[in-house]
């Protein structure tokens, strides 16, 4: 693939500083949130929008070429999907593109895919530079104008120690690079935009990994996983947190309209140890877990996917396929509302006061947690279920 050409670094700090919003990063205000129960915590409005959601996918009754994005309204059913190069991981929806969306390939996969939701046409198809790779996610800056993905740059010999890892900044228009800065860390794998419109966050999850070894980890007796912040004007980490411990990958995330990040972790020590999946930060000096006691933890496998944070900001829900259970957590005080089983649930969106639940069995479910506090039973409508689809990891409400 040959190099594409660049903007100078400093023209492309003055376009993103002039698109940028002038909104702050609001504090979290949890006073009166207090023991809230799920069904309060959840707000009572429904719109009347049919609600579009994407996900990538298997089709199992296909032996070759099986992989696909789907587009599934609230009824659950399959509107249009789209054949990919290969395994998907995130899809995205595309500011400023009339029902346009973005897929991700799989780690370590080297392609993006623009896509219609609608019709299933691909509009771009394009693939990360020359020894890089992508990690299967990225967002778009506040106003649509910038994509940001998590990348490795690696060469073509496995070096003596892992490299950090990348974020680039394409024109989301044509997709061209137009810089490249370090993620802070190595193997970035998610990142989102906060509330402010200025800063990147990003889940450096620790791990080292090459094409030459697809999915092989390849340090994991030397993993340093972190939370970075990045001036998205400049490149410049502003600051990066770790977790208790050096295995403990963070993964995945998502950003409450607060400014609250919620992590999940990927446990790579699984000689019986037991440390919380899921972090909370929101300003302190150090990232802290969520409560709940070894039981608990234990039960998730060592393993989360999905993070999703309802429109409030008051309730986070996260998958683990690995030990078939869906949480809720109360981020006023980041306890454990409610949890359920459900067999390789991984994706997780919100829309119309419920969580929208996928699985690799094809099934998609409306979850709306119930009334109770803890324990509480949740209340779980199947919309529908394809038994020759799987469901990837995530899902994406898209209107």
């Amino acid at each position: 693939m040959k190099q594409l050409s660049r903007l100078p670094r400093r023209n492309f700090c003055q376009l993103l500083v002039a698109g940028a919003t002038s909104s702050l990063l609001f504090g979290c205000d949890s006073s009166g949130a207090g023991k809230a129960s799920l069904g309060q915590l959840l707000s009572s409005d429904v719109n009347t929008n049919t609600g579009l959601f994407v996900s990538a996918l298997k089709d199992t009754s296909i032996a070759d070429d099986p992989y696909f994005i789907g587009v599934f309204n609230q009824a659950g059913e399959i509107i249009s999907r789209a054949q990919l190069p290969g395994r998907g991981h995130q899809v995205i929806d595309v500011p400023n593109k009339a029902n346009k969306v973005l897929a991700f390939a799989r780690r370590p996969g080297n392609w993006l895919v623009e896509i219609d939701a609608l019709t299933g046409e691909i509009s771009q198809q394009f693939t990360t530079e020359t020894h890089h790779h992508s990690f299967g996610h990225g967002c778009f800056s506040a106003d649509g104008r910038y994509l940001f993905t998590t990348e490795h740059a690696y060469t073509e010999q496995l070096p003596a120690k892992p490299v950090h890892g990348k974020i680039v900044v394409r024109d989301s228009r044509n997709y061209q690079v137009i810089a490249e800065y370090d993620s802070g860390g190595v193997g970035p794998h998610q990142c989102e935009l906060m509330p402010d419109g200025k800063t990147l966050v990003i889940a450096n999850g620790g791990i080292y990994t090459h094409p030459k070894q697809p999915r092989k980890k390849l340090n994991l007796a030397t993993m340093a996983p972190n939370l970075s912040y990045m001036d998205i004007a400049t490149g410049k980490i502003i600051a990066s947190y770790q977790p208790n411990h050096f295995q403990s990958s963070i993964r995945h995330l998502a950003v409450a309209s607060t400014g609250q990040v919620i992590m999940g972790i990927q446990q790579q020590n699984k000689q019986g140890l037991i440390e919380p999946l899921i972090l909370s930060h929101q300003g302190e000096n150090q990232l802290t877990p969520m409560q709940a006691n070894e039981d608990i933890w234990r039960q998730f496998n060592h393993y989360t996917a999905s993070v999703c944070i309802n429109d409030e900001g008051t309730i986070a829900a996260i998958s683990s396929p690995r030990g078939d259970i869906t949480s809720y957590w109360q981020l006023s005080d980041l306890t454990l509302l409610a949890k359920h089983k459900y067999r390789d649930g991984a994706g997780v969106s919100y829309h119309q006061n419920e969580f929208v639940l996928t699985n690799g069995l094809g099934r998609i479910v409306g979850s709306q947690p119930g009334i109770a506090q803890k324990q509480a039973r949740v209340k779980r409508d199947t919309w529908s279920q394809n038994l020759h689809i799987q469901w990837d990891n995530h899902v994406a409400r898209i209107s």
